[in-house]
């Protein structure tokens, strides 16, 4: 399918990624254009792939980006989360978002990478795709999942932006906030003001890794905003923060990944 969006014509569609574990479903959307363009591989939030990351994705490609968005949940047999009924209150939304957050449990990190490698091994042969100008992009649970490809993918991974990351300390070995001192990739790590999700001391353990590490990074706390600001299915999205939390993100693949604009605004 092609669509027209604020700048190039963007086409999207759906591929089969066979993985270890399956066949993986992968939303992509790239811009129309007869020479390669970079890649963002982009973590959604726990609710997966919805129309406000496909929007997204159509976003960045109309800038001149493919991206890839992977349903980390296909080993689940069919598992979508039902945002109406998320939203709609009641017993359902209740039992709607536990099976959001059973599904989320059940990802792991390596996973996640397994699933990662897979993907961009399965695109490397497309003639529109740059195999070598890779970003990520994580939202809430998918923050984590950024911040591990740039330290455990084979793949050189440029810059990496994550949001209102969830999950970011654990007790395992390869949790994000021990992975983040690997990271060699520029690195945008944005906070909302007001998440339980992010507590001072994960924030502060994330600043200490930074520090320790050879990368470039930025951390930013938007002000005002909640967890899942960018979200636009949500009560919380904030249209100004988010404005400026996308400008910051074009700034950084901008500068590691050069696509057709480097400066524009995703509201």
């Amino acid at each position: 399918m092609a669509v027209m969006t604020q700048g190039l014509q963007v086409a999207e569609y759906q591929i089969e990624v066979t993985t270890p574990d399956g066949t993986m479903p992968c939303h992509v959307a790239h811009p129309k254009r007869d020479r390669p363009v970079p890649t963002v591989l982009f973590f959604p939030n726990a609710a997966g792939i919805q129309d406000d990351t496909r929007l997204i994705a159509r976003r960045f490609a109309a800038r001149g980006y493919r991206c890839l968005l992977p349903n980390l949940y296909y080993r689940l047999a069919g598992f979508h989360v039902d945002m109406a009924r998320l939203q709609g209150g009641g017993s359902k939304a209740e039992a709607e978002y536990r099976q959001m957050i059973r599904a989320a449990e059940s990802v792991s990190i390596d996973m996640a990478m397994s699933d990662s490698e897979a993907l961009l091994a399965t695109t490397d042969n497309d003639e529109n795709l740059d195999a070598e100008s890779v970003a990520s992009l994580g939202l809430s649970l998918g923050a984590g999942f950024a911040l591990a490809s740039a330290a455990m993918l084979d793949r050189k991974i440029a810059a990496v932006a994550c949001f209102y990351g969830a999950r970011l300390m654990t007790g395992e070995a390869n949790s994000p906030h021990r992975l983040a001192a690997a990271v060699k990739a520029e690195i945008l790590l944005g906070f909302a003001e007001i998440d339980p999700m992010t507590p001072p001391n994960v924030r502060q353990a994330l600043a200490a890794a930074l520090e320790q590490s050879a990368c470039d990074h930025t951390i930013r706390t938007y002000a005002g905003t909640k967890h899942g600001f960018l979200d636009t299915n949500r009560p919380v999205y904030d249209p100004q923060a988010a404005a400026k939390a996308w400008r910051d993100v074009f700034d950084l693949y901008g500068r590691h990944l050069q696509p057709e604009f480097t400066r524009s605004e995703l509201s």
